[in-house]
């Protein structure tokens, strides 16, 4: 399983992208995606990046179903 960290200057952008990317992965060959979102802070370090809005994404996406896109309030 692989974890992506997409970073968005414009909300409107982030569910356009998520729409965008859920379509082409509905099309063959199917790749199940989940894709969390939640708006918030992110740091970064030398070689990570770090916040609560990145556990609580993470949190939002494992518990979506395949081809879902799912935000917090």
């Amino acid at each position: 399983m692989q974890i992506y960290l997409c970073l968005f200057d414009n909300p409107n952008e982030v569910f356009t992208a998520a729409i965008a990317l859920q379509e082409k992965y509905q099309l063959p060959p199917e790749v199940p995606v989940r894709i969390g979102i939640h708006q918030g802070e992110v740091f970064f370090d030398d070689s990570n990046a770090y916040s609560n809005a990145i556990n609580i994404a993470s949190r939002i996406e494992s518990i979506s179903v395949a081809g879902a896109i799912t935000c917090s309030a």
